[in-house]
């Protein structure tokens, strides 16, 4: 996990690719071989998520992602993730946020090591590159919509044999 969590804060810190953090969480989420909507990558989905929609002016979108970050994240020891515990008061003060200003999050020690380690770059910026901002509309889905078009087939397969036309 620790590989997912650098990665997600150097997205989540140095990028402000928000995005790409939701990404990395939610693939970490599904590799588990159970997981619930309480596990504590839903916690930083949603934290990513609210960041996202609050850039892009969704206020009411990023005060809901927030508020079920916090309840999630407040269930865990926050250290085993490379967070002090100052983070809940740091989300806590930012539900109420009427504009978008990027939230720095208090690593320990031993994570901006493991950051600094993968990615000799790293350091906190503001600035968002605007290339993230809306990247929704941006990235190349073709995959994400054959997979859907798979799966609708899957479920409803056409059967157009001779024998059951109508005519």
């Amino acid at each position: 996990m620790i590989d997912t969590l650098v990665e997600f804060y150097y997205y989540f810190l140095h990028e402000r690719h928000y995005f790409e953090c939701h990404e990395i969480m939610e693939d970490a989420w599904k590799e588990k071989s159970v997981y619930t909507k309480n596990d504590i990558e839903v916690g930083l989905i949603l934290l990513a998520t609210s960041q996202y929609h609050l850039r892009r002016g969704n206020k009411k979108g990023a005060r809901t992602c927030l508020k079920k970050a916090y309840q999630i994240l407040k269930m865990y020891s926050l250290s085993e993730i490379g967070l002090h515990d100052s983070v809940l008061y740091i989300l806590e003060e930012n539900m109420t946020s009427e504009e978008y200003v990027p939230l720095t999050l208090p690593l320990t020690n031993e994570m901006k090591e493991a950051i600094h380690k993968q990615h000799p770059d790293f350091s906190v910026k503001h600035a968002p590159d605007a290339r993230w901002i809306h990247f929704h509309r941006t990235r190349d889905r073709s995959d994400v919509i054959e997979a859907r078009l798979k799966s609708m087939r899957d479920k409803h397969p056409v059967d157009d044999t001779p024998d059951k036309r109508h005519d």
